[in-house]
């Protein structure tokens, strides 16, 4: 039986996690990136690394590559992707990318570059790495103390070949092995009882000792607090439960044991022990109260189950009332009750309620312009005290007022607002802020294309208009007549006259509503002094027929750029492989399928405004059929257990020149009968990728998976197999609801039934809860978040097979 845990946390708790994310309240956007970070960092091109950041932000991020090297503020060299969601987008490094000791990361809001973050330190792109390293994670920070006999994550990162050892240090003395031969980069550590302040890890290769880091900051171990228990419901004055229904009994504690609950009563003068509640795991028991439970005052006692425990029992703070039915039942309408609510109609709202019912209930809106109730759809009968209604865009609009009311006896027990509200055929108050175009001296130039972006509070469409100083009048942007969302890309003619312009932005229902840039930009013919520099192909490049290939420059120019292709070293150009008016950005994947094989390409970048005036040449490049070679496969390699709906690294080394396919094959059993092989990857450039695995179809579930990696041009000329069968195991939890208001619920897998814990942190990874639980026995935990600031957290539930990480909006 599913047993669930709701956590609830002290007043004190509260206060301390308010004032730690006192700055996530009311706060500007932010970005702020975590890898590439450290200095030092060595990036192979031709691999794949993680780009990972922290944000408040609403709406997607671009990632751009900054090269230092000769402009002491940063050039950018290569749109890595210009939108993308999440804090986390796995990079795959061009091929014969430029070399270079200075680039960073640069992350951007989309909305406006005014919301971006640098990498702290720089990064290279090199051939071949130097060297390999190992860093600590976690443990790391200062102020860090574990508790004996808890559960923690070390974690760590590296580049090394092979398995690595961690050890135990305190006060630079060794403590003794914590695991050896550890695969990965994570391990659930078990603290032991040892007490002090000056404690590190240690995290070193098996091979190589000489190769290994220690936590940057000491931690502290100590041994557990004394047990308390914090009786939260019932709790409070004036409670009233029926018998013969069903309530909910919740407390906090911090013990390793289970609980038992009893109840005193006035008429028995005695605490008795309620049924199936001898021994407890979690933080909750629904108490179903008999029907023939004496009617009197009560109050709850919950203890350890112990013998001679040191923590001392709790009860309710208030007696409550067992009643022999519910006589004096009562609703209170919270939302909407307030003087001068206005909502817009085609737009959602909360109504919410108090009551001390055991059945369900109904509500319904009284109009005045209809001068009678209405049920509303989807609300005849309701459990708990919230619900979501979407107003009906047809509705007329007046004045209203919501009713609950009983599903049992709704003639007498109900609930009405105080006081009218307004429906309206649009937000009354409606608000436009232009965010871009908006701050002075801008300058963008025709040909291109450029975001808009706007918040507001209208629940319609707006349009967008350019202001031109030459023409002196408004002019409705094409395509913008009629815009939903607080984006859009406006792609200026090429034709345009040069001038001052300003944009405005108009509610499509009422012209009264709109915003304007604050100051006005420039639209210019193009770029002076244009300059083209060509970063790949540089020259001696072996590519590949048939495959994929980044071209990649940097101008200054802000028309768009052509391309043109030589098979004879530059004296004639036979094809343009961009598209008519050619591209815009500083990057171009080309297709080889119909290239002719030949040893004396070059490429052409040049403006095509005015045609060719700037451009450049590249260096003397091959197109081949295929090269051939050799693949050995790292990972998955055997013995892994990788959870469906994860993202895992696939590795290979490979002298390869053509890209390769990436095959998963499904056997019966561990003889390898009946294979069954489908593509999940299809010319993969790099020797690395990232796999996404999907519950659907072969990706189920099961025991014995291989991959194998392959050439793309010749699948019998180079190839390889996992050596051992890996695992795909069912999803570990599911997390709702997202963005989550007064809790948030989360549920484990029926399937999984080791022992894990689960962390609840904040955006600066400081702990909001961490619980080690089995999960055998408990499949759901309750996290209240009323308490918590609006604002972005993370849910993660470690175990010793697996690692998942989920984003969490706390929204009120």
């Amino acid at each position: 039986m599913k047993k669930m845990l709701h956590l609830k946390f002290s007043a004190l708790l509260a206060i301390v996690l308010m004032i730690i994310s006192l700055n996530a309240v009311g706060q500007s956007p932010q970005v702020t990136i975590i890898q590439p970070n450290l200095p030092g960092i060595e990036w192979k091109t031709g691999t794949s690394h993680l780009i990972s950041w922290t944000d408040n932000l609403t709406l997607p991020v671009k990632i751009d590559l900054v090269d230092y090297t000769t402009n002491p503020a940063g050039a950018v060299v290569l749109h890595i992707t210009n939108s993308v969601e999440g804090t986390t987008y796995p990079w795959s490094i061009p091929e014969g990318f430029a070399l270079g000791t200075k680039y960073k990361i640069r992350v951007t809001s989309t909305v406006s570059d005014a919301y971006t973050d640098d990498s702290d330190a720089y990064f290279c792109l090199v051939n071949d790495v130097s060297g390999t390293t190992i860093h600590v994670e976690q443990p790391s920070l200062p102020g860090i103390t574990l508790i004996q006999g808890s559960t923690y994550l070390i974690s760590w990162i590296d580049n090394i070949v092979g398995t690595v050892k961690i050890r135990l240090y305190q006060g630079g003395a060794d403590a003794g092995v914590i695991a050896e031969n550890v695969v990965g980069s994570t391990y659930l550590w078990t603290v032991p009882a040892l007490s002090g302040t000056n404690f590190k890890i240690r995290v070193a290769s098996t091979n190589n000792g000489d190769l290994n880091d220690y936590s940057d900051n000491n931690f502290a171990i100590a041994p557990a607090a004394t047990g308390t228990i914090q009786l939260i419901q019932p709790n409070e004055p004036l409670i009233s439960w029926a018998r013969g229904t069903s309530h909910l009994i919740s407390w906090s504690d911090n013990l390793s044991e289970n609980v038992k609950i009893e109840y005193y009563s006035t008429p028995l003068n005695a605490y008795v022990q309620i049924p199936g509640a001898e021994s407890v795991s979690g933080s909750t028991f629904i108490w179903n109260i008999p029907s023939n439970l004496a009617v009197g005052t009560y109050k709850i006692r919950i203890s350890s189950v112990t013998p001679g425990s040191l923590t001392p029992p709790v009860e309710s703070a208030n007696y409550f009332n067992i009643t022999a039915t519910n006589t004096d039942g009562f609703i209170t309408i919270e939302q909407p009750n307030a003087l001068g609510i206005s909502w817009a109609k085609g737009t959602s709202h909360l109504i919410s309620w108090n009551d001390n019912l055991g059945e369900n209930v109904k509500i319904e809106y009284y109009s005045t312009f209809l001068n009678s109730y209405v049920q509303i759809p989807g609300a005849e009968s309701v459990s708990g005290t919230t619900f979501v209604w979407n107003i009906p865009s047809d509705i007329t609009p007046s004045t209203f007022k919501i009713r609950v009311s009983s599903t049992a006896n709704g003639s007498t027990l109900a609930g009405e607002s105080a006081n009218y509200f307004n429906i309206t055929a649009t937000n009354p108050e409606g608000l436009i802020t232009i965010q871009q175009p908006n701050v002075g001296g801008i300058q963008w130039a025709r040909g291109t294309a450029h975001l808009i972006s706007w918040t507001d509070n209208l629940s319609e469409n707006v349009k967008i208009e350019y202001y031109s100083t030459f023409l002196n009048s408004y002019v409705q942007i094409p395509g913008a007549e009629s815009v939903s969302g607080s984006t859009f890309v406006w792609n200026i003619p090429s034709d345009i006259e040069p001038s001052s312009f300003k944009i405005r932005v108009t509610s499509t229902a009422s012209s009264d509503e709109f915003g304007e840039s604050a100051n006005y930009f420039a639209i210019t013919a193009t770029a002076p002094d244009g300059v083209i520099l060509i970063n790949q192909p540089v020259g001696g490049e072996v590519w590949v027929k048939g495959n994929q290939y980044l071209l990649s420059w940097t101008d200054n120019l802000n028309e768009n750029v052509k391309i043109e292709l030589s098979n004879d070293g530059g004296v004639n150009y036979q094809s343009t492989i961009t598209p008519v008016g050619g591209v815009s950005g500083t990057t171009w994947v080309w297709n080889t399928t119909g290239v002719t094989p030949g040893t004396n390409y070059v490429i052409k970048v040049s403006s095509v405004l005015p045609e060719g005036t700037v451009n450049a040449v590249s260096g003397v490049f091959s197109i081949v059929l295929s090269a051939g070679g050799t693949i050995s496969i790292n990972q998955p390699n055997g013995s892994e257990e990788w959870m469906v709906g994860t993202t895992h690294l696939i590795s290979w080394d490979d002298n390869v020149a053509e890209g390769l396919d990436v095959d998963l094959i499904k056997y019966d059993n561990a003889g390898g009968d009946n294979p069954v092989e489908i593509e999940i990857a299809n010319n993969v450039t790099g020797s690395t990728m990232y796999w996404t695995i999907n519950q659907a179809g072969i990706a189920a579930p099961h025991s014995y998976y291989k991959l194998k990696v392959y050439s793309h041009t010749d699948p019998s000329a180079a190839f390889d197999y996992s050596n051992g069968y890996f695992r795909i195991i069912p999803v570990a939890m599911s997390v709702y609801p997202n963005p989550a208001d007064f809790n948030l619920t989360v549920l484990l897998d029926e399937n999984m039934n080791e022992n894990c814990v689960i962390a609840f942190t904040d955006r600066f990874s400081q702990p909001i809860m961490t619980r080690a639980i089995n999960a055998s026995f408990t499949k759901e935990l309750q996290i209240p978040t009323n308490d918590l600031p609006n604002g972005v957290y993370f849910l993660t539930i470690t175990s010793d097979k697996t690692k998942t990480t989920k984003k969490v909006l706390v929204q009120h």
